[in-house]
């Protein structure tokens, strides 16, 4: 569903999206490019936030939409094999 959601996304960022014909999100204008690009895992990401230590309250991953369970912490995303492009 996310690669769907980020595909229709990325038209409203090119201006390509029917509701928002024009829109530039997309750098062209100078601007930031707000578009996703599954290449380069720094476009995209999603928010932790952890109940277990209080130094794991808010973090910011990027290169993963995955979430881990309640109560896992960010020791989660350090198997290198299995998220080779996070970053937190």
């Amino acid at each position: 569903d996310l690669e769907d959601v980020c595909r229709e996304y990325n038209a409203f960022c090119e201006g390509r999206h029917p509701l928002y014909p024009g829109a530039s999100f997309d750098g062209r204008d100078g601007g930031s490019d707000y578009r996703v690009d599954f290449e380069k895992p720094q476009t995209f990401g999603t928010l932790y936030r952890g109940v277990a230590q209080a130094s794991e309250a808010e973090a910011v991953i990027f290169g993963s939409f995955e979430q881990p369970e309640l109560g896992e912490g960010l020791e989660f995303y350090k198997d290198a094999a299995r998220f080779p492009n996070v970053s937190v």
